[in-house]
């Protein structure tokens, strides 16, 4: 599966979105990895974080702003949690 979030000027400026995945039980150490394209003068920024599921207190797991090129590129987060927690870009 994708997303695709149009980014060019001035039809998208000032907007943003959310991905939500659904929450999971505590975890020792685990790897997320995705790939992602941020091309274009009008490309703003992606960050990963890690949602505790009860308190809603957020943790950015990764983070990158403006253009990274035309290639796709793979990102990844290490991370663990104690308790429930939830994943979102």
């Amino acid at each position: 599966h994708y997303l695709f979030l149009e980014s060019s000027y001035p039809a998208r400026l000032g907007y943003k979105s959310q991905l939500m995945s659904h929450s999971f039980d505590p975890t020792e150490e685990r790897c997320l990895t995705w790939w992602y394209n941020m091309y274009g003068r009008t490309v703003g920024s992606l960050t990963v974080y890690l949602i505790n599921s009860h308190s809603g207190s957020k943790t950015s797991l990764w983070s990158k702003s403006g253009e990274q090129g035309k290639d796709w590129e793979q990102g990844f987060a290490s991370f663990h949690s104690e308790s429930q927690y939830r994943v979102s870009k």
